[in-house]
């Protein structure tokens, strides 16, 4: 930095130049950087740092110029609220159908609700046949009979199968029905596995493999019936035994 500039700050601060009447201009040569103006080295050092103070000053005021910078927003609360409730999540994943679970809740309730259509529909068809045969009984019968009382009994008997033929729709209305809530556990049971696979097996591992279940003293003791080749056999039973 040359001389020149520094002594016309010393001038707009009002300190003293004493030489700068003496001071000739130098001719423009490639020399180094010109030596400090006599009047910055007759310059005490109380006037240097009263100039310093009044720049110090005068960068304070720009500086309260400037715009403050934004505070950064709290987001740890946030964070660790959603990391709560994800983990909240997978537990209630896990209770529903755990990946290293032997026994799927989803699964086992869908196996049961068919379970329970099949046995109506086997009951509902033995019912019906029983009905057919009373029917067809009573008609013999009736063709047999003269007496009017008599016949008057078959009638009431034959009206009291139809109702049963009536009756037994309920067969097929609720094998609907529980259809429907089969579908919908399937539903449910593909989004829980979407979950699962989006967070890996390995999220889950920390977590328990079943959750306790409240349950009456008296239905500790009711254990079946059991599905279909699931329950003991006969065999096993007499093996037992042997």
């Amino acid at each position: 930095m040359s001389a020149k500039p520094f002594t016309a700050e010393l001038q707009r601060l009002g300190l003293p130049l004493r030489h700068a009447a003496h001071a000739e201009p130098e001719a423009p040569q490639s020399a180094p950087a010109a030596l400090p103006s006599p009047a910055i080295a007759d310059a005490s050092p109380a006037e240097f740092m009263a100039a310093i103070d009044r720049i110090e000053r005068r960068l304070d005021e720009l500086a309260a110029l400037q715009p403050a910078p934004a505070a950064p927003a709290e987001v740890g609360p946030d964070v660790a609220d959603l990391q709560r409730r994800i983990q909240d999540t997978q537990v209630e994943i896990a209770a529903l159908r755990h990946p290293k679970a032997e026994q799927d809740r989803l699964v086992v309730a869908g196996e049961e609700l068919a379970a329970i259509v099949s046995a109506t529909e086997t009951a509902t068809n033995g019912v019906l046949s029983a009905a057919e045969l009373i029917e067809k009984t009573a008609v013999a019968m009736k063709a047999r009979l003269s007496d009017v009382a008599d016949k008057r009994d078959l009638d009431l008997m034959m009206d009291a199968v139809v109702s049963i033929f009536e009756a037994c729709n309920f067969q097929d209305i609720t094998g609907q029905r529980i259809g429907k809530v089969v579908r919908t556990l399937d539903f449910i049971e593909e989004r829980v596995v979407a979950m699962i696979q989006t967070w890996g097996a390995e999220a889950f591992a920390h977590l328990p493999h079943s959750v306790e279940v409240p349950v009456a003293e008296e239905a500790k003791l009711l254990n079946g019936p059991q599905l279909q080749g699931k329950a003991i056999s006969q065999a096993e039973i007499d093996a037992l035994f042997d």
